[in-house]
Order: C-alpha cells, then sequence, then structure tokens
C-alpha cells in the first residue's frame, strides 16, 4: 500500500514539473501548502507501513484516534491532487531573464545531470512555437549545439536525443536555418546525427535536414557540403520505414526547388535512389516511392543530366519496376515523365531502345494497364449506389455517393489519357531520328492508336495525341519510302487508314502530313480502294492549292491517274485546273528567276496531263497554258534534254492543230515586235542625230564668241535661232 502511494506521488509530482516547463516558465507548480501536504501524506505511508503489524488491542484509545484522523486527512490530501489541473491559473510571459541560467549551465556545466536537465528544458521550451522567436533571440542555438557536443564537450546520449529534438523544432525559423549553416561545425553535427545508433536523434536530424531544405539557399548549401549523401544512405542501410519515408521527403521538398543541374545530380546519391526503387514497396511505403519518383523526375529535367541518369542505368531500373511491379496509376505517370525527360537527348535513344526491347515493352503495358483499368472502372463503378456504399436508403446520400464516384471515375481516366500521351511523346521524341524507325515499328505504337481508338476511345477528345500520332506517322513513312517492306509494315498496323482519317478531318496541318504519306505509299502499293471515295480525291485536289504539299499532291494525282476508271471522277474533281494553276505558278517563278526549276514536279504533272489530255473538255483548259508547255518543250540547257522537256513535245504533237495555230501566233507577234523594235530604233536614231546637231551649232556658236564677242541681245538671239534650228 505505502509502495502503491510513493508511486502515484512521483508520477504526480513529475507531471506537476512538466506542465511547469511546458508552459512557459511558471504557474503550472502545486502551491506550497500542497507540498508540506505531500510530504505529511509521505509520512503517514510510512508510519502505516510500520505500525501496520502491531495489534489494535496493544495501542492505546489517543494513537487509534491519531491513525484514523491521519488517515482521513491522507485520503483529503490525496483527493485533492487527484483533482482536474485547473486551466485558469495565470501564466506568465517567458523573459531573457528566465533563459540565460539555462544557457550558462549548457555552456560551462560538466555534470551529466545538469546537462539531461538543461536539455530537457530547452526541448520543452521548443516543443511551444510561441516560445522560437524568444529562445532565437536569446541564443539558444549555440546552447544546444553545446549539449549535442560541438567543439568537443560531453556528450551524452539523452542529452543529444533531447538537444537534437529542440534543434530540430528550433529550425522552423528562418533565421536559425541560416545561422546553422554558418556556425562553426554546425552543419556537420547535424550529418553525423544520421548515422547514431539512437533512433529518436536520427529522426531529429532528418527533421532539421527538412526545415533546411524549406530554403532553396539553404538547400543548395546542404547539397554543397554533401548533406544529401549521408541522409539517402539510410534508404538503403536502414529497416525503419519511419525514416525512409522523412527522408523521401525530404528529397521531395528539394525537387520542388527549381535548382541547377549540378545540384540534382550526384552519382552516389542516384546509386541509393536506383537501389531503393529497384526493390518492390508495399501499399503503406507509396509515400516513399513518390518522393523518390519526383526527385528522380526534377533530376531527368535537365539536359545535362540525362546521359549520365541512363548511364548509371535509370532507364533500366525504371523499366524493370515499371513492368515486374504493382504499381499505381500517378507513380507510373512519373515514371513515364521521366522516360520522356530521358528520351530528349538523343544519346541516350541507342541505350534506351536496346533496353530489353524498352519501346514494345512500354507499348504493351501501357495499354495493357488501361484496357484492365478501363474494365476495373466498368464492374465496380457500374454497380448500384446500393451495393457499393452499402444501405443508403437516404437520397442525399446516394447523390453524394454517385458524385463521389463519377469523380474517381474522371480522374482515373484522365490519368490513363496522361499516360498514353507521354508514351506517343516518347516515341514522338524518338521518331526524330532515321535510325529509330525501325525499333519503333517494330514496337507496334500505332496499331494501338488507331483510327478506332482516336473516335472512339478515351483518347478521342485529346488533340495533343492525335497531333503527335499524325507527326510520327508522317516521320515514319518519310524514313521509310525507298524500303517496300517498311512500308507495307506501316500499312498493316494501320497507317494507311489513319492517313485517310486526317485527310478528312479538319485541321490542315494534319491532311498535309496525310497527303504526303498517301504520296509515299503510292510507290508500293495500289490506292484503289482510298480512291473509290470521292471525298477524299476533292480533299487531295484542294491541297494542291498550299505551296508546301504541290509535290505531294502532283505526285499522288499522277498514281491515281494510272486507274483508267478513275480519271472521271479526277476530271470531275477539279484535277486539271489545280495542275494548270501549280503549272502556271511554277513557269512564273522560273521566268522571273525567283523560284529553281523543280524538273520532278512539272515532269509528273505533265504526265497526269498527258493522261487526261483525251478527256472532255481538257484540251479547251490547256490551251491557257499552252505557251508554258511550248517553253518547256524548248528548255535545252543541257546537251540531253530534260524528261519535262520530252514530255512536253509529246503533249505538243497531241495537241497539233492548237500547236500549229499557237505557232502561227508566235511568229506573227514575233513579227510584230520585230518591226516596233525597228521602228524605235529608228525613232531613237534620229533623235541622237538632232542631239549631235544642237551641239554642234553651240560648239560653233561659242567659237564665234571667241573670235568675235557678240552683246548680250545678240547672244541671246544667237542662242534662241540655235534652238529653234
Amino acid at each position: 500500500m505505502a509502495s502503491a502511494g510513493d508511486s502515484i506521488m512521483r508520477d504526480r509530482s513529475k507531471s506537476f514539473r512538466s506542465v511547469g516547463s511546458a508552459g512557459g516558465g511558471g504557474g503550472g507548480m502545486g502551491s506550497p501548502s500542497d507540498h508540506r501536504e505531500l510530504r505529511q501524506q509521505h509520512s503517514t505511508f510510512q508510519d502505516a507501513s510500520v505500525g501496520g503489524g502491531s495489534r489494535p488491542e496493544q495501542s492505546s484509545f489517543e494513537e487509534r484516534m491519531a491513525r484514523r484522523e491521519r488517515r482521513k486527512a491522507s485520503k483529503k490530501a490525496m483527493k485533492r491532487l487527484m483533482a482536474p489541473l485547473k486551466r485558469d491559473l495565470p501564466i506568465s510571459k517567458l523573459q531573457i531573464d528566465d533563459i540565460r541560467p539555462l544557457i550558462d549551465l549548457a555552456y560551462w556545466s560538466n555534470y551529466v545531470e545538469v546537462r539531461r536537465d538543461t536539455a530537457a528544458a530547452f526541448l520543452a521550451l521548443c516543443m511551444n512555437e510561441a516560445n522560437l522567436a524568444m529562445l532565437s533571440k536569446v541564443g539558444v542555438l549555440g546552447a544546444l549545439l553545446a549539449l549535442i557536443g560541438v567543439g568537443g564537450r560531453p556528450a551524452d546520449p539523452d542529452c543529444t536525443r533531447d538537444a537534437a529534438i529542440a534543434l530540430a523544432q528550433l529550425c522552423q525559423l528562418d533565421d536559425i536555418k541560416l545561422r546553422l549553416l554558418s556556425a562553426p561545425e554546425g552543419l556537420e553535427t547535424v550529418m553525423k546525427m544520421t548515422s547514431s545508433t539512437s533512433t529518436r536523434v536520427k529522426k531529429a536530424a532528418i527533421q532539421i535536414f527538412d526545415s533546411l531544405c524549406g530554403l532553396r539557399v539553404t538547400c543548395e548549401a546542404i547539397i554543397d557540403f554533401g548533406g544529401l549523401r549521408s541522409l539517402v544512405s539510410l534508404l538503403d542501410d536502414y529497416n525503419d520505414a519511419g525514416v525512409k519515408l522523412r527522408t523521401a521527403r525530404i528529397l521531395e521538398r528539394i525537387s520542388k526547388h527549381d535548382l541547377p543541374a549540378k545540384f540534382t545530380y550526384d552519382p552516389v546519391v542516384m546509386r541509393h535512389l536506383n537501389t531503393c526503387l529497384a526493390n518492390e514497396m508495399l501499399e503503406s511505403d507509396e509515400a516513399i516511392e513518390l518522393g523518390l519518383l519526383r526527385y528522380t523526375l526534377a533530376s531527368s529535367a535537365h539536359p545535362e543530366n540525362q546521359a549520365a541518369l541512363c548511364d548509371c542505368g535509370l532507364s533500366s531500373m525504371l523499366l524493370h519496376k515499371l513492368t515486374s511491379q504493382t504499381i499505381s496509376l500517378p507513380h507510373t505517370l512519373l515514371i513515364m515523365q521521366t522516360f520522356m525527360n530521358l528520351a530528349r537527348n538523343r544519346e541516350n535513344h541507342v541505350r534506351m531502345l536496346e533496353d530489353e526491347g524498352m519501346l514494345t515493352t512500354l507499348t504493351k503495358h501501357v495499354f495493357h494497364e488501361m484496357a484492365n483499368r478501363k474494365a476495373t472502372r466498368s464492374s465496380i463503378y457500374g454497380k448500384s449506389s446500393m451495393s457499393v456504399f452499402g444501405d443508403m436508403t437516404s437520397k442525399a446520400a446516394s447523390d453524394a455517393s454517385e458524385n463521389d464516384v463519377a469523380l474517381s471515375r474522371s480522374r482515373e481516366a484522365a490519368m490513363s489519357v496522361e499516360t498514353v500521351r507521354k508514351l506517343i511523346l516518347i516515341v514522338l521524341l524518338l521518331s526524330e531520328v532515321p535510325s529509330n524507325t525501325a525499333a519503333i515499328i517494330e514496337s507496334f505504337v500505332l496499331t494501338n492508336v488507331g483510327v478506332e481508338q482516336l473516335t472512339e476511345g478515351d483518347i478521342k477528345d485529346d488533340r495533343r495525341i492525335r497531333q503527335a500520332v499524325a507527326h510520327i506517322m508522317y516521320r515514319l513513312a518519310t524514313y521509310s519510302k525507298d524500303s517496300p517492306d517498311k512500308c507495307h509494315a506501316l500499312g498493316a498496323q494501320g497507317c494507311f487508314d489513319l492517313a485517310k482519317y486526317y485527310l478528312l478531318g479538319h485541321d490542315v496541318g494534319r491532311k498535309s502530313y496525310a497527303v504526303q504519306v498517301l504520296a509515299i505509299f503510292s510507290r508500293h502499293t495500289s490506292l484503289e480502294s482510298f480512291v473509290a471515295s470521292d471525298e477524299a480525291l476533292e480533299e487531295i485536289v484542294a491541297l494542291g492549292y498550299l505551296p508546301d504539299d504541290q509535290m505531294a499532291v502532283v505526285e499522288l494525282l499522277e498514281r491515281i491517274g494510272e486507274l483508267p476508271a478513275f480519271r472521271l471522277a479526277m476530271l470531275k474533281a477539279g484535277t486539271v485546273t489545280v495542275l494548270l494553276h501549280i503549272l502556271k505558278a511554277h513557269d512564273a517563278a522560273w521566268a522571273s528567276s525567283t523560284g529553281k526549276f523543280r524538273e520532278e514536279l512539272v515532269n509528273t504533272l505533265l504526265i497526269s496531263l498527258d493522261r487526261l489530255l483525251k478527256m472532255e473538255g481538257v484540251e479547251e483548259q490547256m490551251i491557257k497554258v499552252l505557251g508554258c508547255i511550248y517553253r518547256l518543250s524548248r528548255n535545252r540547257k543541257t546537251l540531253i534534254p530534260p524528261p519535262s522537256s520530252l514530255t512536253a513535245k509529246i503533249i505538243m504533237r497531241k495537241m497539233r492543230e492548237q500547236a500549229c495555230a499557237f505557232q502561227i501566233q508566235l511568229y506573227v507577234s514575233q513579227f510584230v515586235a520585230k518591226i516596233r523594235a525597228r521602228k524605235a530604233l529608228k525613232i531613237e536614231m534620229e533623235m541622237r542625230a538632232r542631239e549631235e546637231e544642237q551641239k554642234k551649232a553651240l560648239r560653233e556658236l561659242q567659237d564665234e564668241q571667241e573670235e568675235k564677242p557678240f552683246g548680250r541681245e545678240e547672244m541671246a538671239v544667237a542662242a534662241e535661232a540655235a534652238a529653234h534650228a
């Protein structure tokens, strides 16, 4: 009974001391009368324990009454002491003079118990955020470093633990962060704390790092000093999930700063990150994985780091993690963004495409996961709100649940589309290099983003994906124009249908890509199924008025003109009109020397006109450009006439009557031009003769003036006579 009472009173006294220290320096202790009662109760319990063995009949009546009174007083005092604390007691404000004795003890005391109590007092004061400004003003930072052991002072585990936690609380202030960096052995001491055997000291050191990384200046100083290396070593050498989580949050905070490239890449740091990310994490460790992935993404955003990151095995590790582990959709999106940053550097393309068929693996994973998630959403969210959320009979509850379901479903669908977009952008970056064409074709990317997906799938409303797919299609077809096998492979993956889809769309840029792709495909495959649509033919003809697409349009129309069954449709679509327009524009540019002579364009165009020449009404239209064709037939700048000159002569022979009439008109016009030129020359010669006579008369007058001077009036009359003559 006595021992139980002693323990209760000791615990109660400890609670009084802790409340008083945490409350800011006063007002929490009991009154002196309470202390006297406490000592009295202690002596009472001792007397009870000593005299408990005596029998009541051996004691006198007075002694029994005295013991009874003491027991009553003890119960009354204990009841009062166990009553709830009075929270309305006034608490005095913390003053500078209240803290200076603690600072002196921290600097000069060598007694372990005193230093422990000092550290505990500082910890209690720092727990109250209202005290931090005053503690910073007094200079508690140096005292805490002294308690930790800076400057050769004695260090104690308990003292170091409390001082480290207090320092972590104090580092919430920006001025403390800057002063800690400039303090002697300040940052070095915090780095040593990360290797402490005490878990609480480690967590306090991590909390200090977390506070320091809140500022850009202190963050750069920590990385430059090597503090990040000692911090990330805890990721693979320590098994405490709390320590790993706090370390990952620090890395995530660093990634939010727009730091230069040299501060975001360190080989040692990346090696620890790769080791930690390579291990499969539980659902409870998703926050750790998120912080590490965001730091990796921030590092890969700098072009200076991209080649080094790929060399250290980041792409291989992320690919293995993506395909062999279960990863949430937000983390998958971060990995795809990291791949996209690495693909911006062309030096990484070879390594990325050689990593176990990276592009093929990514394509299968992204679209397979997208299909699975869509099926899962349909099976889960397709149920009624009653089956998913329980017995919700209230209409308001059911409406709220349906809104939550719709919101979750839309978010998940948006993230899936964003993941597909990142994959398409990766392929777009890889397609910039012609040597990557074969690997991209083998990945079957275009198969998963065909016309059906662009019109009916989840990505049907994404404009950026449609634009990127059109660009990829154009690049692959351009780099494969000399390879029939690659063109056939692209056609088998739906590239031909994509070109038709873009041609019939509303975007002029995509139409331009489509007509150029179709022109390339026309060299290696038949276009009968495509030309069966009059609308497609009209779109091709309309694009002929754009200067950049004229070569592709002319080539495509020449291939279509090889099929006699479609020549009437070509004529109805206005093919002759657009071909004549292109011929006139080229002839005008060539005649004025503002453009080069495009032999391939002219020859292909003339071949198409030659095939359509026998159609009704074509000759009447071609009479307007007969002069252009005649000039092309006379083009003999080289020893061997170009093919366009020979084709123009063939057209002139077929239009013999019109050609003869044109030549007669040409000869007559040339004759008239010569006569006019002769008349103009004769008039010019007469004018020159008159000018010579006038000059001669003036010279004679000047000579006569020198021999016999004239007056002014006589000179004027002579000048008028000479001018009149």
